[in-house]
């Protein structure tokens, strides 16, 4: 009954991470055009396994047109505490992105950004 118990507990804490991403996507989607004009960039508050599941349904359920889709995530590293930037894949793709970073922006850390 125990073993029953602990398996229990560990499925109700990944069903809470996943609602966490699920509605950080949500929000960020809703308030996508307030980070950005175009609407294709999505600044989330948490960012883990399934957040591109998320945004694909997201994308999905609004019919969003390839211009249309979301090119880039923006959320921020609590383990470094800086913020990162996350091209999207093209659905089903994982090693293509949609729209990559210019290259001249790789390595370049906190103020050289700015």
């Amino acid at each position: 009954m125990h073993v029953a118990k602990l398996e229990c507990l560990a499925q109700v804490k990944v069903l809470l991470v996943w609602l966490k991403q699920s509605r950080s996507i949500e929000r960020g989607f809703r308030t996508r055009f307030n980070i950005d004009t175009s609407g294709k960039i999505l600044e989330v508050d948490a960012y883990g396994n399934s957040t591109l599941v998320h945004l694909f349904h997201l994308e999905e359920m609004y019919k969003l047109t390839n211009d249309e889709k979301i090119i880039y995530l923006i959320f921020k590293d609590e383990l470094k505490q800086t913020w990162r930037v996350r091209c999207v894949n093209v659905s089903g793709m994982p090693y293509i992105s949609r729209k990559r970073l210019p290259s001249y922006w790789a390595g370049l850390k906190k103020y050289y950004l700015a």
